[in-house]
């Protein structure tokens, strides 16, 4: 992966990751959080620029269990970025955040891309894959059933959404 043995360490510190969740940080503060995720990087982001870019300087203070879902997930992405990644993996970044929170989301994630930071999205919003993804894959019970560009996809005059539907299998409810 990017020229490099998977597991070595000189591709961990081009990587970046967001977990869906990650509840294991609980008790930390999400400035101590970041601050101490950037110590792990030779060359890191500013947190304090990343708290404000993301919306968490008035909640930096706050222990990670305490903060609302999509103020976790703004720490996570922020989590994922400071490290200054090439390549970054983001698990339903925008879930649980506010339509102002995921939309300046969406913004930093396209100025991202513009930079040449390639990323990998997995989301169920198909008006995000829309927004923001150069190539969608359909997967289905582990498989993908369907991939191509947006437009590729939508030809027929359906959405994204109406894709996802026919190429999927529903689930029952648990």
């Amino acid at each position: 992966m990017l020229g490099l043995p998977a597991g070595s360490r000189q591709l961990a510190a081009r990587i970046g990751l967001m977990p869906q969740s990650a509840g294991s940080w609980s008790g930390i503060k999400a400035i101590e959080l970041l601050h101490y995720l950037a110590r792990l990087y030779a060359n890191p982001l500013p947190v304090p620029a990343l708290v404000e870019r993301l919306g968490l300087t008035e909640c930096a203070k706050t222990p990670y269990r305490r903060l609302s879902g999509g103020q976790q997930q703004a720490v996570n992405l922020a989590g994922a970025l400071v490290g200054r990644p090439e390549l970054v993996f983001l698990d339903e970044p925008t879930a649980g955040m506010d339509p102002h929170a995921r939309r300046a989301t969406w913004l930093l994630m396209r100025e991202l891309r513009a930079s040449g930071v390639t990323m990998l999205l997995t989301t169920h919003a198909m008006d995000e894959a829309e927004a923001l993804a150069d190539q969608v894959f359909i997967v289905d019970r582990g498989r993908v059933t369907i991939s191509g560009t947006v437009r590729q996809l939508t030809k027929s005059g359906g959405t994204l959404e109406s894709v996802f539907l026919t190429h999927t299998t529903a689930r029952a409810a648990s």
